[in-house]
């Protein structure tokens, strides 16, 4: 559902730039410590999703790692 949701920017990224950005959004759903996932469902399909970060949480800056 994530991916679905960021397939938008694939006509407004370059092919590039969407490449890296997608393989970031794969890479942040792998392991989405320290955040929660939540998840609702309707009780038989997805409908949303969300990652919550705990107060204080300190993130990587986004893009391509070096």
């Amino acid at each position: 559902m994530t991916l679905v949701a960021y397939e938008r920017y694939v006509t407004v990224l370059s092919p590039g730039l969407w490449d890296v950005y997608r393989r970031s959004i794969v890479a942040t759903l792998q392991d989405v410590s320290p955040a929660a996932q939540i998840v609702a469902d309707d009780g038989s399909r997805i409908v949303g999703t969300v990652l919550l970060f705990p107060a204080g949480a300190v993130m990587a800056s986004p893009g391509p790692r070096r």
